[in-house]
């Protein structure tokens, strides 16, 4: 996926990727589901007044995976390192809502009861991913260009799940659908294929086969702890870092 890049004025960063104007000034507020959609609602700064609480696949655009506490690029001057709300309800239940784990880069979801930071956000949402399945055992996703495996291999029971290292080499010799310079993506690239509006698979219905029990490998360590690596869960898109020496389901990329 497309490297950020930044500019800043007026304590709004504007991501001149995706269009958005993120709000960062001095204030940090904290507050329920509900207080913090209030919050943006209610925001006036830089002469706009059109905040809104983002998206939980808007936050995600913000994460910078090679950092920790924040995990956030450098210009950004107040971004908590904390748990920040999105506007996204859990698919699975009417009472939780996705938030970003700015400390960690992990993305969950908790009761709307709870108090959790607010960073909001104006502009129009990126483009939704649209899927296709071939004829084959691929799926294309039209706005990245990125072709992802699923064929049978991928609903990995506990026998087929290997470690980071394997999974690396698993994607690197996979030849399918007539290629053969597969790779394991990187946490930024899986999380582009999560739809946070379903669970049990939280994964577009174009994908055929997802893993049940077992979460998916990244190739991205994790900031905080170089012998992790992070992965996704394809029941609720949760990420998750687990040992490198664990053994986690495999989908490999091919970029076109």
């Amino acid at each position: 996926l497309a490297d950020r890049s930044y500019s800043r004025a007026n304590d709004i960063v504007t991501d001149e990727t995706t269009g958005l104007m993120w709000q960062d000034d001095g204030t940090v507020e904290s507050g329920n589901w509900t207080e913090a959609n209030t919050t943006c609602n209610d925001l006036t700064l830089g002469g706009h007044n059109d905040w809104r609480l983002p998206a939980v696949g808007e936050l995600q655009t913000l994460v910078d995976y090679s950092e920790a506490g924040p995990a956030v690029d450098g210009i950004f001057e107040n971004m908590p390192a904390s748990h920040v709300w999105s506007s996204s309800s859990r698919a699975s239940s009417s009472t939780n809502v996705w938030y970003v784990h700015f400390s960690n880069s992990h993305t969950k979801s908790d009761n709307k009861a709870v108090s959790y930071a607010v960073r909001c956000v104006r502009g129009n949402a990126p483009v939704d991913n649209r899927l296709i399945r071939t004829e084959g055992q691929t799926v294309v996703d039209t706005t990245t260009g990125l072709i992802w495996q699923d064929d049978s291999t991928v609903s990995a029971d506990d026998a087929d799940t290997k470690e980071w290292g394997e999974a690396i080499t698993a994607c690197d010799d996979l030849s399918l659908d007539g290629y053969d310079d597969w790779r394991l993506p990187n946490i930024n690239e899986l999380l582009s294929i999560a739809d946070y509006t379903r669970s049990d698979p939280a994964m577009d219905p174009a994908f055929e086969n997802n893993p049940v029990l077992s979460n998916i490998w990244s190739s991205s360590s994790h900031a905080s702890d170089s012998s992790d690596a992070l992965s996704m869960h394809p029941s609720s898109s949760e990420t998750y870092g687990f040992s490198k020496t664990s053994s986690r389901a495999v989908r490999c990329v091919h970029s076109q």
